[in-house]
């Protein structure tokens, strides 16, 4: 699927606002008294925030690579070349949390 450079954008902008209540979330469960009541749904939004932090990385690439195309600054929008489809990201199971 191609995605138009603001298209990217507002993805960016929601992944960046559901980021910032993530780890508010963290900070809440670890700051409670027994904090250790509340692990896996900490385990749970750690990995969240580290899905989002990859998929955040990507698209900001993609932004900038759509901005350093001559297209992209000549037209107002990203070139069709300069549009981005989005890889399937398959985590390593072995890999520890």
């Amino acid at each position: 699927m191609k995605y138009t450079i603001d298209e990217l954008t507002a993805a960016k902008r929601q992944i960046d606002s559901t980021l910032h209540k993530l780890r508010e979330t963290v900070k809440t469960f670890e700051s409670k008294d027994n904090s250790e009541r509340y692990k896996s749904q900490i385990t749970l939004a750690k990995r969240r925030i580290k899905a989002f932090e990859i998929a955040n990385y990507f698209i900001e690439n993609e932004i900038k690579n759509c901005e350093s195309t001559s297209d992209f600054r000549s037209s107002g929008h990203a070139p069709w070349h300069g549009r981005f489809s989005m890889p399937r990201f398959t985590p390593d199971k072995s890999a520890p949390v």
